[in-house]
């Protein structure tokens, strides 16, 4: 009966492993056939053992009342099973795991964050994007950058800045991963960044999602350079050249890109509007006084590759040749 039950549920957190099995064991023989109760007990467990075994078969159920099971798992105390919950609703496309899912990217500890990075980048909805994007906030706020120069550093925050510099980082690769076209507006936002790394991984990461690709990949470039390392455009030594990139998705992101007050992500942007739409023209007309020699100069180079290859007008080429700057010639 009822009471015996409340004895043998007790026994689901015995110290010794056989015990707890045969409790369980015993709960599903005293519930009705398919009934969820005695997974559902056993994951109150303070054993980590049946804890993740039970939400394994959880998974594995068809049961309509899985995705309630699992959502239930998500309030757990214990760490490990509010992840591995989180991790299998967000495989079933269950929004309800984000949040979890995002606070695991808030995690000290590498493995349990690795592994909350992979679930939402394998799930690239706008609630995925957004937690992303407010995670590299948080690890490099935009209201402080230009503030960096100024300040005089302080050795002893240096290595938990830098940490924390690194984390956002690799998010930003993670947003390119998603291959989601909600995620360059986030990714756009980066080029105001201090952190050269920073805005690397963010420039990149965008190429990457305006890159064509094979639909059956979705890191392709995992064992190599991705674009802008040395290597080619991610997964696509078929794809001719002029066809490698979405000139609409470049330019999505490439105007910001093209206005950062730093010269190294403007000169960046110079050499992608190549392969930009209509729009990029005016873009690089603008670049073509730049302040800084090397933005100028791959301006013109890409402008030059736009009157080939894109029928560009070649008015600016001939203002160009016209004031006759030695770089540009």
């Amino acid at each position: 009966g009822e009471p015996a039950k409340s004895r043998i549920a007790a026994a689901l957190n015995s110290g010794i492993a056989e015990a707890r099995r045969y409790a369980f064991d015993l709960l599903e023989k005293l519930s009705p056939a398919g009934s969820l109760d005695p997974l559902l007990a056993a994951l109150s467990s303070d054993h980590a053992d049946l804890r993740l075994g039970v939400v394994e078969r959880l998974a594995a159920s068809n049961d309509a009342r899985v995705i309630a099971a699992l959502s239930k798992a998500m309030e757990s105390d214990h760490e490990d099973l509010r992840l591995r919950a989180a991790e299998l609703l967000a495989q079933r496309k269950d929004e309800h795991a984000i949040p979890v899912l995002a606070a695991f990217l808030r995690s000290e500890n590498d493995g349990n964050r690795a592994r909350a990075v992979e679930a939402l980048q394998a799930f690239p909805v706008p609630a995925t994007i957004a937690a992303f994007a407010a995670r590299i906030e948080e690890l490099s706020p935009l209201e402080a950058a230009g503030a960096a120069a100024a300040a005089k550093p302080d050795e002893k925050a240096t290595t938990a800045q830098n940490a924390s510099l690194g984390q956002a980082a690799e998010l930003c690769e993670s947003l390119g991963y998603t291959h989601s076209t909600d995620a360059l507006e986030p990714l756009a936002a980066r080029f105001a960044d201090d952190t050269e790394a920073i805005r690397d991984q963010a420039f990149d990461a965008a190429i990457r999602i305006a890159t064509r690709r094979p639909k059956d990949s979705r890191r392709p470039d995992a064992a190599g350079g991705g674009w802008g390392s040395g290597g080619e455009a991610p997964g696509n030594h078929f794809i001719e050249e002029e066809d490698r990139f979405d000139p609409a998705l470049m330019m999505r992101f490439l105007p910001s890109a093209a206005r950062s007050r730093h010269a190294l992500t403007r000169a960046k942007a110079a050499e992608s509007l190549r392969w930009g739409d209509d729009g990029a023209n005016d873009v690089l007309v603008g670049l073509f006084t730049d302040r800084d020699v090397a933005v100028r100069t791959a301006a013109v180079t890409a402008y030059s590759g736009r009157v080939q290859k894109r029928n560009a007008p070649v008015g600016p080429l001939d203002e160009v040749l016209r004031g006759g700057a030695r770089e540009l010639m």
